[in-house]
């Protein structure tokens, strides 16, 4: 763990950034539908949309 800690990155300092990890949760969504083979880039795209909007949300 202390060796990736060099790397990791943490979540976004944000308060709009609790609205990102209610469900349904974009990040979750999108790795699922990486891991049952569909397209990373579409996929990637439609999740950075979704966390934007609610990224922003008031």
């Amino acid at each position: 763990m202390a060796a990736s800690s060099v790397s990791g990155k943490v979540t976004p300092v944000t308060p709009g950034w609790a609205n990102v990890e209610t469900a349904p949760n974009p990040i979750k969504d999108y790795m699922s539908k990486v891991l049952k083979g569909e397209d990373a880039k579409a996929a990637a795209e439609a999740a950075d949309k979704v966390i934007n909007e609610r990224i922003n949300q008031q």
